[in-house]
């Protein structure tokens, strides 16, 4: 039906990283945006503070197991509940800070992150770190001084893109829906080869006119 069990029991949409931070680029100013790399600290704190209660839940399921353990002649051990070490651990693969301010700001909004990083415990691979950069590649898309534009090879895929026969059609709408914002109505665009790969349709092709047009 194109909704999300979550989308269903829950009644709203599911935002993911990638598509708050496709809302942040969106916007033409940054402002107090939340970046996803607020979300990973806050999600941490609000771990911490289950913690605690989380931790007195084992204590009481482990003693309670001991006392089990008193009265039957072969208790069923768990392995599992009794194990009192913890693990908490946040890994963040890929994160992209822009801001659009003056250098000194720059440099202390830096400074902000390294500490942030310090306190958490955690790491950065310098080989994976980019500073001062004119230009940057990111998630499929180009950062540059006159703001966010899309990879120039992925254009030109789309614009070389052979003409499909089966319904292979859909990779090709969804990278051309990729860039969707790049292109005004799209939707209107592409409705009529969006129409051609629904399940009721047939896996061959059968290209009309207005298919046609829509593609190129």
């Amino acid at each position: 039906m194109g909704f999300s069990p979550f989308e269903l029991l829950c009644r709203r949409t599911v935002r993911g990283p990638l598509g708050i931070l496709r809302e942040v680029w969106d916007r033409e100013q940054i402002g107090d945006v939340r970046t996803t790399f607020q979300y990973v600290f806050e999600l941490r704190e609000k771990l911490e503070e289950t913690y605690p209660v989380a931790t007195m839940d084992v204590i009481a399921a482990t003693a309670m197991i001991e006392e089990t353990e008193e009265v039957e002649e072969n208790p069923m051990t768990l392995p599992s509940m009794k194990q009192k070490e913890t693990w908490r651990q946040v890994n963040i693969n890929e994160k992209l800070t822009a801001e659009q301010a003056h250098e000194l700001k720059c440099i202390g909004l830096l400074y902000h992150y390294e500490k942030r990083l310090l306190d958490a415990g955690m790491t950065a691979r310098p080989t994976k770190c980019y500073l001062a950069m004119q230009t940057l590649q990111y998630l499929g898309h180009m950062f540059d001084i006159k703001g966010l534009s899309p990879l120039k090879k992925k254009v030109e895929q789309i614009l070389n893109a052979p003409q499909p026969k089966t319904k292979e059609l859909r990779s090709f709408l969804v990278l051309s829906g990729f860039y969707r914002k790049y292109i005004p109505n799209y939707a209107t665009i592409a409705a009529p080869l969006t129409d051609m790969v629904r399940k009721n349709q047939p896996n061959q092709l059968k290209w009309e006119d207005q298919h046609s047009r829509s593609f190129q």
